[in-house]
């Protein structure tokens, strides 16, 4: 019927595959396919880590030709249950933002991201505003037509014999356990304004103690 709403299991489909953001879809509210905006390596880190301990992920490094934007893509083929039958796709988890070579290196030191993906600044934007769905990243066939998405052009990634002028000997990032994660999702979420007033609230604690 036209207008109405999609059933729930074509919903779940669209999510599951496309990374469709279902606010968007059905209120109209953020962007058109989910993406983790972390707020630094650490969060980052935290998150990609519980994600490949869970699954055994491909990974590969989103950049531009400058360096400037850095992302990561976690990415595996696998399967669900549509309508009796059994569908294949590939799952994504896309991060972006508080990504630097920080994130590079750790994921070195793991034995992941040996592959990378050079974007354009576009791309990387695109990626980044959440306006870049699997279809365009790892391409789809159907039986008029089959397109390769930009994952086809992965190469050897450039940093894998650089680790060592990614960050300071001696700096650790430690995994954040759940509840400081939670914490991390919250503070992600506030306005400017209100993460002005907690980091300085933060820094007015820090001197405290310092004076103590």
């Amino acid at each position: 019927m036209k207008g109405a709403q999609p059933g729930t299991d074509l919903l779940a489909a669209l999510a599951r595959t496309d990374r469709v953001d279902l606010d968007w879809l059905l209120l109209d509210k953020g962007v058109p396919y989910r993406v983790t905006r972390a707020m630094n390596d650490q969060y980052a880190i935290t998150a990609i880590d519980k994600l490949l301990q869970a699954e055994d992920y491909g990974v590969a490094i989103t950049h531009t030709a400058d360096d400037s934007n850095l992302g990561v893509i976690l990415h595996r083929r696998t399967e669900y249950d549509f309508k009796d039958k059994s569908v294949d796709y590939t799952e994504a988890h896309v991060f972006v933002a508080g990504v630097s070579m920080a994130t590079v290196h750790w994921l070195n030191e793991q034995g992941r991201g040996l592959w990378a993906l050079l974007l354009s600044e576009k791309d990387m934007q695109r990626l980044e505003n959440g306006h870049m769905g699997n279809n365009e990243l790892f391409g789809f066939e159907d039986a008029r037509k089959q397109r390769p998405g930009l994952m086809s052009k992965v190469k050897p990634s450039p940093y894998k014999d650089s680790v060592n002028e990614v960050r300071e000997p001696g700096t650790e990032y430690q995994v954040l356990d759940n509840g400081s994660q939670s914490m991390a999702m919250q503070y992600q979420q506030l306005s400017t304004d209100n993460k002005n007033h907690v980091k300085a609230i933060t820094e007015a604690l820090l001197l405290s103690q310092k004076q103590q």
